[in-house]
Order: structure tokens, then sequence, then C-alpha cells
């Protein structure tokens, strides 16, 4: 499973390369279709701050919508694209989705029902997408081996977008897939530079050749969806391998803005310390921590600040009763950067 692959959080580097025998997932088209909220009221303890994501995406989606799409429909297409850690949502229910237990898919059926139904309206991809993993896996996809993705699948038009989630890696497996019913969702996404398309639970592959080994410790692996027009695009795939060692050159490419931002909260990562850079503390703040008189009132947002976490005022009447920061569970000194608060 992907989940045992360090250092990465992103939906396109997280691949199935263990191959499977699970029953499919069916059922859940009979489902009503019912309100973003309404298809994820059961699955809300299982997700970091999963409310605050909803109210975000039905605000920051795409809608009204060229294709048809209701604002609930286009909403769940943007909540999935949603980067928030290993609470992502997109990971949570693809591991319930590659679960061998398949009962507990059946809390996901209302989810899935208003998410497939959104996919249903958009443009088909019959093109070679690519995905990428961190490390060499090319020992698990053998010529002419078919296999099964049962989780949903990120995948992009472009290499070099795959490329840049891996930029700092020394190894990498790139993925090329002869896609034939990917549904290209780039607008719906949060993240629209990133020419996404999905593949759907239970989508099959056949392995074309054996992986490809690059210089610089880039493998690549050829798949090809099992379709009955799955054969049309193999010339235009295989030139593609063929430029490979012209284009892939890792020294050129620079930390996606995922890695470089990769906080769950959404901020900006301090390049020394790692933490959350969009807060300054305006007091002395190690003094005030060490002599008990700390405030977290005194945590200003600086400008160009792109985290999501806020104050929470609890009230007893007429009387504020504590300020903390929602998501911090008191710890908020620990999650920002102090780097430069003390000066």
């Amino acid at each position: 499973m992907a989940d045992d692959t360090p250092h990465s959080t992103s939906r396109f580097v997280d691949v199935e390369f263990h191959n499977k025998k699970l029953s499919p997932i069916c059922g859940y088209w009979n489902e009503k279709l019912v309100s973003l909220e309404d298809t994820l009221k059961f699955i809300e303890p299982r997700t970091d701050e999963l409310e605050h994501s909803i109210e975000t995406a039905k605000k920051d989606c795409h809608f009204p919508s060229e294709h048809g799409l209701t604002h609930d429909e286009s909403a769940a297409i943007f909540l999935y694209t949603m980067e928030e850690g290993d609470y992502s949502l997109h990971r949570v229910l693809n591991q319930a989705l590659r679960s061998e237990d398949r009962s507990v898919v059946k809390s996901w059926f209302p989810y899935l029902k208003l998410f497939d139904t959104a996919l249903t309206k958009l443009p088909t991809v019959k093109k070679n997408i690519w995905r990428g993993v961190i490390g060499d896996i090319s020992q698990y996809f053998n010529k002419n081996e078919e296999l099964t993705w049962w989780s949903i699948t990120s995948c992009s038009l472009s290499m070099l977008t795959i490329m840049h989630f891996l930029a700092s890696e020394t190894t990498m497996t790139l993925i090329l897939i002869e896609a034939v019913h990917g549904k290209y969702v780039t607008g719906y996404t949060k993240y629209p530079n990133e020419d996404e398309v999905l593949l759907g639970p239970g989508t099959q592959l056949r392995v074309v050749s054996d992986a490809l080994d690059h210089p610089g410790g880039v493998n690549v692996v050829h798949l090809v969806e099992v379709s009955e027009d799955s054969d049309e695009q193999l010339a235009s795939a295989m030139s593609t391998i063929s430029i490979l060692p012209e284009i892939v050159n890792k020294s050129t490419f620079k930390p996606h803005q995922h890695q470089r931002f990769a906080l769950v909260c959404g901020g900006r990562r301090c390049p020394n310390c790692k933490r959350c850079r969009d807060w300054h503390y305006s007091g002395i703040l190690d003094s005030e921590i060490s002599n008990g008189t700390y405030n977290r009132k005194n945590w200003q947002r600086v400008q160009g600040a792109t985290c999501r976490y806020h104050y929470d005022v609890h009230r007893f009447g007429d009387r504020i009763f504590e300020h903390r920061f929602r998501n911090f569970r008191d710890r908020d000194h620990q999650h920002f950067c102090r780097c430069n608060q003390n000066k």
C-alpha cells in the first residue's frame, strides 16, 4: 500500500502497487442525492476539521458550473482535492476503498454517489496521464500483468507536475497511464494548475512493458487502462517514454508549492524551523512562556498569510472565558515559527 511510503501526503503520489483481490464496490448508485454536509455526517469523527473544510469547499468551489454541476457536486470535487495532511478526506476515503473489510466503505456511499454524479457530468479524457511515487517500486509491475486500483486515482496530464512533487527525492517511480475513462476535473479542484484527471475506484489496468530505468534515479512504469479501445494510444505513449531522458533532469525542478507549504493549517512553512510562519507574536515569546504571562491574543497574522487557523472566543454570559486557536488544543506556540519572535 502507498500508505507505507514516507514523506508525502499528496494524492498524486499515493499509489497502489499491491494488486489486492477485493470484491467490487457496488450499491452506492442506489443512494439518494443529498447535500455535501449530509453525505459526510457519519464520517466527521474520522477526519481533521472536516466541518471547516466543507465550509471552505462550498465557498471556494467552481459554481455556477458550465457543465451543469450543482453547488454540492462541485464542492464534493473541491473537497476531495484539498490537502489536509494525513487526515485529508481523500486519504481517509481511499484507505476505506482499499480495505479488505468492504463494510467500512458503506458509510461513504452517500458521498460516493454525489462525487460520482459530479464526475459523470465532466469531460472524459482519453490521453496519457501521469502519477508518481517516492522510491523504486518498479519490481511490483510485471509485463502483461493485470491489476485493479480500488481507490480514486489522481493523475495529471503533465509529467512536469508530478516531477515537481518529487523534486527533492533521490529515487522515484513515474507511472504513465494510457487513460480511456479519465475525468478532467481541472477548474473544479483547489489547485487548478495541476491538470488533474481522476480515475474512478475499481479501474483495471495492464502493464504494457517491464519498467524502464532512466539515469538519475527515475524509473518509469507504463500502464494502459483495460478497455476495448485501449490500444489506440500505444504509439504516442511509447514516443513520450522515448524522450524522457531529454526532459527528465531533476536538477531543473524546484519543490512543488505543496512541499514548501505542506502544513495541515495551510500556512507557509519556515525554511529553518519548518513551522508555520504566518503569525507574529507581539510580546517576548520565550520569556512570557517561561514566566507564565504568555497570552494567545498577542499572535497577529502577517501580511500574505495563508494559514487557515483562527481564534475561537468562548463566552460565559457577557464574560470572555477563553481565547484559543481553533485546531491547536493549547499548543499554538509549538505550531508557529519562533525564529524571529523574540527580536
